[in-house]
Protein backbone atom coordinates (compact mmCIF):
# COMPACT_ATOMS: atom_id res chain seq x y z
CA UNK A 1 0.00 0.00 0.00
CA UNK A 2 2.47 2.46 -1.07
CA UNK A 3 2.71 4.88 -3.88
CA UNK A 4 4.74 4.61 -6.76
CA UNK A 5 7.15 7.21 -8.01
CA UNK A 6 9.69 8.11 -10.76
CA UNK A 7 10.41 4.98 -12.96
CA UNK A 8 7.73 3.27 -11.19
CA UNK A 9 5.12 5.55 -11.68
CA UNK A 10 5.85 6.07 -15.48
CA UNK A 11 5.83 2.08 -16.03
CA UNK A 12 2.84 1.99 -14.19
CA UNK A 13 1.34 4.37 -16.83
CA UNK A 14 3.11 2.42 -19.97
CA UNK A 15 1.71 -0.23 -18.76
CA UNK A 16 -2.05 0.77 -18.33
CA UNK A 17 -1.51 1.70 -22.21
CA UNK A 18 0.07 -1.60 -23.20
CA UNK A 19 -2.80 -3.36 -20.76
CA UNK A 20 -5.59 -1.10 -22.64
CA UNK A 21 -4.03 -2.52 -25.75
CA UNK A 22 -3.80 -6.14 -24.65
CA UNK A 23 -7.91 -5.55 -23.40
CA UNK A 24 -8.22 -4.33 -27.46
CA UNK A 25 -6.64 -6.92 -29.08
CA UNK A 26 -8.06 -10.15 -27.42
CA UNK A 27 -11.56 -8.66 -27.74
CA UNK A 28 -11.12 -8.23 -30.94
CA UNK A 29 -9.40 -11.81 -32.23
CA UNK A 30 -12.89 -13.44 -29.56
CA UNK A 31 -16.01 -14.31 -32.11
CA UNK A 32 -18.51 -12.06 -31.76
CA UNK A 33 -21.96 -13.08 -30.68
CA UNK A 34 -25.23 -12.32 -29.99
CA UNK A 35 -25.26 -12.06 -26.09
CA UNK A 36 -22.05 -10.01 -26.47
CA UNK A 37 -24.02 -7.14 -28.45
CA UNK A 38 -27.07 -7.64 -26.15
CA UNK A 39 -24.26 -6.77 -23.05
CA UNK A 40 -22.37 -3.93 -24.45
CA UNK A 41 -25.73 -2.40 -25.91
CA UNK A 42 -26.52 -2.40 -21.98
CA UNK A 43 -23.31 -0.69 -20.99
CA UNK A 44 -23.73 1.41 -23.19
CA UNK A 45 -27.20 2.61 -22.39
CA UNK A 46 -26.23 2.65 -19.06
CA UNK A 47 -23.30 4.70 -19.47
CA UNK A 48 -25.42 7.34 -22.09
CA UNK A 49 -27.32 7.29 -18.93
CA UNK A 50 -25.26 8.65 -16.16
CA UNK A 51 -23.64 10.91 -18.69
CA UNK A 52 -27.10 12.40 -19.58
CA UNK A 53 -27.74 12.88 -15.60
CA UNK A 54 -24.61 14.54 -15.31
CA UNK A 55 -25.29 17.08 -18.02
CA UNK A 56 -28.53 18.25 -16.51
CA UNK A 57 -26.85 18.60 -12.92
CA UNK A 58 -25.73 22.37 -14.00
CA UNK A 59 -29.70 23.19 -14.63
CA UNK A 60 -30.77 22.08 -11.11
CA UNK A 61 -28.10 24.19 -9.53
CA UNK A 62 -30.63 26.62 -7.20
CA UNK A 63 -27.99 27.45 -4.35
CA UNK A 64 -26.67 31.23 -3.23
CA UNK A 65 -22.88 29.83 -2.90
CA UNK A 66 -20.09 31.12 -5.81
CA UNK A 67 -18.12 28.47 -7.66
CA UNK A 68 -14.96 30.19 -6.66
CA UNK A 69 -16.55 30.04 -3.30
CA UNK A 70 -16.78 26.71 -2.46
CA UNK A 71 -14.00 25.34 -4.55
CA UNK A 72 -11.45 27.57 -2.71
CA UNK A 73 -13.22 26.59 0.79
CA UNK A 74 -12.66 22.54 -0.35
CA UNK A 75 -8.96 23.27 -2.12
CA UNK A 76 -8.05 24.37 1.64
CA UNK A 77 -9.79 22.46 3.19
CA UNK A 78 -7.97 19.75 1.55
CA UNK A 79 -4.59 20.74 1.83
CA UNK A 80 -5.07 21.38 5.67
CA UNK A 81 -6.12 17.82 6.49
CA UNK A 82 -4.39 15.36 3.39
CA UNK A 83 -1.76 16.66 2.35
CA UNK A 84 2.07 15.67 4.20
CA UNK A 85 0.66 15.90 8.03
CA UNK A 86 -2.37 14.02 8.32
CA UNK A 87 -4.76 13.75 11.13
CA UNK A 88 -7.40 11.19 11.88
CA UNK A 89 -10.23 13.32 13.29
CA UNK A 90 -9.63 16.26 11.06
CA UNK A 91 -9.77 13.62 7.69
CA UNK A 92 -12.74 12.01 9.47
CA UNK A 93 -14.55 15.78 10.06
CA UNK A 94 -13.13 16.71 6.13
CA UNK A 95 -14.59 13.43 4.89
CA UNK A 96 -18.35 14.54 6.35
CA UNK A 97 -18.28 18.24 5.39
CA UNK A 98 -16.80 16.72 1.44
CA UNK A 99 -19.59 14.39 1.43
CA UNK A 100 -22.07 16.40 2.74
CA UNK A 101 -20.64 19.09 -0.65
CA UNK A 102 -21.20 16.43 -2.76
CA UNK A 103 -25.02 15.61 -1.29
CA UNK A 104 -26.47 19.13 -1.55
CA UNK A 105 -24.01 20.18 -4.62
CA UNK A 106 -27.04 21.26 -6.48
CA UNK A 107 -28.35 23.28 -3.23
CA UNK A 108 -25.41 25.02 -2.71
CA UNK A 109 -23.98 26.29 -5.73
CA UNK A 110 -25.33 28.79 -7.52
CA UNK A 111 -26.63 28.33 -11.25
CA UNK A 112 -23.38 28.70 -13.47
CA UNK A 113 -22.93 30.91 -16.82
CA UNK A 114 -21.97 28.95 -20.08
CA UNK A 115 -18.68 30.26 -19.16
CA UNK A 116 -18.85 28.88 -15.41
CA UNK A 117 -19.90 25.64 -17.13
CA UNK A 118 -16.50 24.04 -17.10
CA UNK A 119 -15.65 24.64 -13.74
CA UNK A 120 -18.81 23.47 -12.50
CA UNK A 121 -18.28 19.94 -13.90
CA UNK A 122 -14.89 20.40 -12.75
CA UNK A 123 -16.19 21.17 -8.90
CA UNK A 124 -17.71 18.60 -8.63
CA UNK A 125 -15.37 15.87 -9.96
CA UNK A 126 -13.07 17.45 -7.39
CA UNK A 127 -15.28 16.84 -4.80
CA UNK A 128 -16.23 13.23 -5.63
CA UNK A 129 -12.37 12.65 -5.71
CA UNK A 130 -11.83 14.08 -2.61
CA UNK A 131 -14.00 12.22 -0.85
CA UNK A 132 -12.62 8.87 -2.34
CA UNK A 133 -8.82 10.29 -1.40
CA UNK A 134 -10.49 11.00 2.09
CA UNK A 135 -11.87 7.96 2.71
CA UNK A 136 -8.94 5.81 1.13
CA UNK A 137 -6.37 7.32 3.58
CA UNK A 138 -8.67 6.95 6.65
CA UNK A 139 -9.32 3.58 5.41
CA UNK A 140 -5.63 2.96 5.99
CA UNK A 141 -5.63 4.34 9.04
CA UNK A 142 -7.76 2.53 10.77
CA UNK A 143 -6.61 -0.54 9.40
CA UNK A 144 -3.28 0.42 11.11
CA UNK A 145 -1.47 1.83 8.35
CA UNK A 146 1.50 4.44 10.17
CA UNK A 147 3.85 6.91 8.91
CA UNK A 148 5.76 6.21 6.06
CA UNK A 149 7.21 8.22 3.03
CA UNK A 150 4.37 9.83 1.59
CA UNK A 151 2.70 11.45 4.48
CA UNK A 152 3.27 11.18 8.31
CA UNK A 153 0.22 10.37 10.69
CA UNK A 154 -0.04 11.93 13.72
CA UNK A 155 -0.67 9.47 16.78
CA UNK A 156 -1.14 10.32 20.45
CA UNK A 157 0.21 6.74 21.47
CA UNK A 158 3.43 7.80 18.73
CA UNK A 159 6.73 8.86 19.93
CA UNK A 160 8.37 12.15 18.67
CA UNK A 161 10.88 12.36 16.16
CA UNK A 162 13.67 13.65 18.85
CA UNK A 163 15.69 15.69 16.04
CA UNK A 164 17.61 19.24 16.60
CA UNK A 165 14.73 22.01 15.00
CA UNK A 166 11.15 20.08 15.82
CA UNK A 167 10.49 21.33 19.27
CA UNK A 168 8.48 24.15 17.95
CA UNK A 169 6.22 21.53 16.45
CA UNK A 170 5.20 19.82 19.53
CA UNK A 171 2.92 17.23 19.51
CA UNK A 172 2.39 17.55 15.68
CA UNK A 173 4.79 15.26 14.98
CA UNK A 174 3.96 12.93 17.38
CA UNK A 175 3.61 9.48 15.24
CA UNK A 176 3.87 5.74 14.52
CA UNK A 177 6.23 4.66 11.88
CA UNK A 178 5.03 2.15 9.19
CA UNK A 179 5.89 -1.29 9.88
CA UNK A 180 4.59 -2.63 6.32
CA UNK A 181 2.00 -4.64 7.93
CA UNK A 182 -0.39 -4.16 4.76
CA UNK A 183 2.63 -4.64 2.55
CA UNK A 184 1.62 -7.47 0.53
CA UNK A 185 -1.56 -6.26 0.09
CA UNK A 186 -3.36 -3.91 -2.27
CA UNK A 187 -6.22 -1.39 -0.86
CA UNK A 188 -8.65 -1.11 -3.83
CA UNK A 189 -11.57 1.53 -3.71
CA UNK A 190 -14.54 1.86 -5.28
CA UNK A 191 -17.20 5.11 -5.40
CA UNK A 192 -21.02 3.08 -6.29
CA UNK A 193 -23.74 4.66 -6.30
CA UNK A 194 -22.69 7.60 -4.15
CA UNK A 195 -21.04 5.35 -1.40
CA UNK A 196 -17.03 4.48 -1.19
CA UNK A 197 -16.09 0.92 -0.55
CA UNK A 198 -12.92 -0.46 0.42
CA UNK A 199 -11.30 -3.94 -0.29
CA UNK A 200 -7.96 -5.27 0.11
CA UNK A 201 -6.42 -7.94 -2.05
CA UNK A 202 -3.44 -9.76 -1.83
CA UNK A 203 -0.54 -8.37 -4.33
CA UNK A 204 0.23 -10.44 -7.27
CA UNK A 205 3.51 -12.20 -7.73
CA UNK A 206 5.44 -10.67 -10.75
CA UNK A 207 5.44 -13.18 -13.64
CA UNK A 208 8.09 -14.48 -15.32
CA UNK A 209 7.86 -13.34 -18.37
CA UNK A 210 10.22 -13.35 -21.51
CA UNK A 211 10.21 -9.10 -21.55
CA UNK A 212 13.94 -9.06 -23.70
CA UNK A 213 13.59 -5.68 -25.91
CA UNK A 214 13.99 -8.22 -29.63
CA UNK A 215 11.53 -10.32 -28.42
CA UNK A 216 8.57 -7.83 -27.16
CA UNK A 217 9.57 -5.52 -30.95
CA UNK A 218 9.36 -8.76 -32.64
CA UNK A 219 5.65 -9.46 -31.05
CA UNK A 220 4.65 -6.02 -31.42
CA UNK A 221 5.26 -5.87 -35.34
CA UNK A 222 3.87 -9.03 -36.34
CA UNK A 223 0.93 -8.24 -34.00
CA UNK A 224 0.51 -4.78 -36.42
CA UNK A 225 1.28 -6.44 -39.39
CA UNK A 226 4.51 -4.24 -40.03
CA UNK A 227 7.59 -6.93 -39.33
CA UNK A 228 8.67 -6.65 -43.52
Amino acid sequence: MTRPGGTALNAGQVGAVRAAEGIRLKKVAQTENTENDFRDADVKETLRKEAFKRIRLSENAKGDIALSALWLKASKRMSAVAGMIRSRAQMEKALEETSEDVKNFEKKVCTPSVSQLPMFYKLYDMLLSQKVYLFAMLDYAKAGGASRGSALYTDPEGELPGFEGCEPFGELYRCKLDRKDHGKEVQEVVLKDGEVISSRRPVRPIPDVDYFFENQWRAYRKRTGTEH
